[in-house]
């Protein structure tokens, strides 16, 4: 397990002050085990933003993750 996941009814998500309130208290149950646990909340879009990531720290901040373009195999 490295965190949890829900959707929302939008798009693009975004983290709300309930998500951050819920997602703060799953990783004080796993101080150990998860010491930074992701988040990912998904949306209604197909693109890839319609799914985003966030890693919690112990100062209680989530850390928003970066979508990469994949790269080319071609060299």
């Amino acid at each position: 397990m490295v965190g949890y996941w829900h959707t929302h009814p939008a798009d693009i998500p975004e983290i709300s002050p309930a998500d951050m309130k819920s997602f703060s208290k799953f990783a004080a149950c796993y101080p150990q085990e998860l010491p930074h646990p992701i988040a990912v909340i998904v949306g209604t879009s197909s693109q890839p933003e319609g799914i985003k990531a966030w890693s919690f720290r112990d100062n209680g901040n989530a850390v928003a993750a970066n979508w990469m373009a994949p790269q080319s195999s071609e060299q």
